[in-house]
């Protein structure tokens, strides 16, 4: 009995589902209406496509006093028209558009870009980005690199002065600001712990070979100051194409002494009151001039002295000196003919130096 009820329960779901499919097949028919109207079509959504070529410029050497320029041609693969809107870089290099650029569907434009070098220097690899836009866009960037070599607004020659041992009192060397176009120093300063001793000087540009010419002359004057090194930093502000750079030149120079003496200390032996001792000096220089001596003076006192032997570039003189007229030390100063002088101290003593290999008692 089971079995017969459930074969029976089979047949009626089928008849069932038959019965739906018949009844819902013409209603559904109905509905659907495949001979569209041409008005009734949906619209295509306009597409935003481009291609920009080249990717990569290589301007090769670049004149930092006047503008490189370089071309792009921009396709417009889509169905909208499209905008060049601006240009930049990452360098500030690039002078902008002077009107927005339009690119017509299925038509290309040449987009000519400037590069300004002169806020460059040496091998370079910036980026240029374009912004572009359209009617049912926004606005979208692409990026294109260009590289080269900005060659030197401003040529220094040299930039380092190096004058080594100086005998003269005054020294003067040349150095010279080239430029590729009309340039003006605007200031000349000078650091250094020696810096009183140097002084700058330029010249109004003159043009040569294509170039404008500067000359800068250093003069070391040295005022008493022989015997030291000087080592200086002259900064020269020079204007080019409206951009002001600044140029570092290293002066360094030894300043040989005037007169070399010897002995550099006098040792005197007190033995009695109002003893006068004769002392014999070497004095040497390195200059070629003649020299002579003027006075020898201790104090405020005139010394009597005499040359004993001359020859070119050194001399011998035997000085009186009294050493009644000295408690313990005093200075004694060589005036020479050039107004030049050297000093030295003298040092009175009660005895000799002690002589310890003379006088070592376990000695033999």
């Amino acid at each position: 009995m089971g079995v017969g009820k459930n074969l029976g329960r089979r047949r009626v779901m089928r008849w069932c589902r038959s019965g739906c499919l018949l009844i819902l097949a013409p209603l559904f028919l109905a509905t659907c209406d495949f001979g569209a109207r041409p008005d009734e079509i949906p619209a295509v959504k306009p597409t935003f496509a481009y291609k920009l070529t080249p990717s990569h410029v290589d301007l090769g050497p670049v004149d930092p006093s006047e503008l490189a320029r370089f071309e792009l041609l921009l396709e417009n693969k889509g169905t909208q028209a499209i905008w060049v809107e601006r240009v930049a870089s990452t360098c500030s290099c690039v002078v902008g558009l002077t009107s927005r650029v339009e690119v017509a569907p299925g038509q290309s434009e040449i987009v000519a870009v400037d590069f300004e070098g002169s806020r460059l220097r040496g091998k370079f690899k910036k980026g240029v980005f374009l912004f572009l836009s359209a009617e049912l866009e926004g606005l979208r960037k692409t990026q294109v690199t260009v590289g080269g070599e900005v060659g030197k607004l401003v040529d220094l020659q040299p930039s380092r002065i190096q004058l080594g041992r100086v005998l003269e009192r005054t020294t003067r060397s040349e150095i010279i600001v080239r430029t590729k176009t009309l340039s003006t120093i605007e200031k000349v300063s000078i650091s250094g712990p020696m810096k009183s001793l140097v002084n700058v000087s330029s010249s109004s540009p003159v043009p040569n070979d294509g170039q404008w010419e500067h000359r800068l002359t250093i003069v070391i004057e040295r005022n008493g100051a022989a015997g030291q090194t000087v080592e200086v930093d002259c900064l020269v502000e020079v204007t080019v194409a409206g951009r002001t750079r600044t140029l570092k030149i290293e002066v360094s120079a030894d300043l040989v002494g005037d007169y070399q003496i010897s002995p550099a200390k006098f040792y005197a032996t007190r033995i009695r009151k109002g003893q006068i001792v004769n002392a014999v000096f070497s004095l040497s220089w390195e200059t070629t001039d003649a020299v002579t001596i003027r006075r020898v003076v201790l104090g405020t006192q005139d010394l009597e002295f005499k040359i004993t032997r001359s020859s070119k570039k050194r001399v011998r003189v035997e000085v009186k000196i009294p050493i009644s007229g000295i408690r313990n030390r005093g200075l004694m100063t060589f005036v020479m003919g050039d107004d030049g002088r050297v000093t030295i101290p003298i040092v009175v003593v009660k005895k000799r130096p002690f002589n310890f290999r003379s006088s070592n008692p376990f000695s033999k």
